[in-house]
């Protein structure tokens, strides 16, 4: 949090002495007040315990004595320095970033997915069928079997989008969905019958009857993943024609491309970006809030006094 205030602050034009200077008096204050109160609480806290012979075991005797010599002055003066240094040092390094910068750099820190953590290396679904199959292979007996997925094409969601369960939770087209996410992360996915457990044993060692995808060449990155499957849109970029070209070649959406903006937002939110038509073409997370975004929508970076508004680090385009 911290050091996104003293982002703001510097692309407002503070300098980093003033900042410097701030955070020494909030950070003496709080030093000053520190030993004004501790110092008493400390005495009291000496008393109480010289006046008990074990835990809440009170005793009629004298205090103990407590006065406070020379030396522990100087140790609460090195501990206000120490205090006042583990303040300053953190600013001098955030001071010299500004807020598109720190932005950017916090977007990228996400955590990473359950199975990078569990180091999985593959991810068998369990449903109530073998697999992904030409037809529903209930209505139609010639349905073939698809053992292997290369690549997740529209022509395979067409095919899982007419296979449904009264057990699966969401049909076959939730599983592909699940199996994009895997494969993008480099992990192969297996779906096949959980009732028959002798099959899930033959699979397991390359013998049984599944549909197996196949992990891509080129995965995303944990930011992109994140960004593009475990993020909720907080709003819509609408772009024009010249816009989407643009972005497709792996350039930064600038404002000049934007004519719309959809919903309201702060900075560093994920977004969708569409064309006029309503056509998704990607994500992303913005450099600034809604109300920016609408103020320079359409002009060019100069004279709206701003940078782009989604890097291109910070896009992930559709498939």
């Amino acid at each position: 949090y911290e050091r996104n205030e003293i982002a703001v602050m510097k692309s407002r034009g503070a300098s980093n002495v003033q900042i410097l200077r701030m955070y020494f008096y909030e950070s003496a204050v709080l030093g000053l007040l520190s030993l004004l109160i501790g110092v008493p609480l400390g005495i009291l806290f000496c008393r109480v315990v010289g006046a008990t012979s074990g835990f809440l075991e009170f005793v009629q005797r004298r205090s103990i004595v407590v006065k406070i010599s020379p030396e522990a002055i100087l140790y609460a003066a090195a501990a206000l320095l120490l205090f006042i240094a583990t303040m300053l040092i953190p600013v001098v390094s955030a001071a010299r970033t500004t807020i598109v910068r720190h932005k950017q750099g916090k977007a990228g820190k996400r955590q990473l997915a359950l199975w990078e953590k569990l180091g999985i290396d593959v991810i068998f679904l369990a449903i109530s069928g073998y697999g992904l199959y030409t037809d529903d292979p209930r209505k139609d007996k010639n349905a073939v079997h698809i053992p292997e997925v290369t690549e997740i094409t529209p022509e395979i969601l067409a095919l899982a989008g007419g296979v449904g369960s009264s057990v699966g939770s969401g049909g076959m087209k939730s599983k592909v969905e699940a199996a994009r996410i895997a494969v993008q992360s480099g992990i192969p996915l297996a779906i096949s019958m959980g009732k028959d457990v002798n099959n899930i044993r033959a699979c397991l060692e390359g013998k049984g009857k599944c549909t197996v995808f196949l992990p891509t060449e080129h995965g995303l990155r944990h930011r992109d993943r994140w960004i593009a499957y475990a993020s909720e849109p907080a709003g819509c970029l609408i772009v024009d024609e010249g816009a989407a070209i643009a972005l497709n070649t792996n350039k930064s959406l600038l404002p000049v491309g934007i004519v719309d903006v959809k919903g309201e937002f702060t900075e560093n939110s994920v977004v969708t970006v569409a064309t006029a038509d309503g056509r998704v073409i990607g994500r992303g997370i913005t450099n600034y809030s809604a109300q920016t975004i609408r103020r320079t929508k359409g002009q060019h970076c100069k004279d709206a006094n701003v940078t782009e508004v989604i890097h291109c680090n910070n896009m992930v385009m559709e498939d």
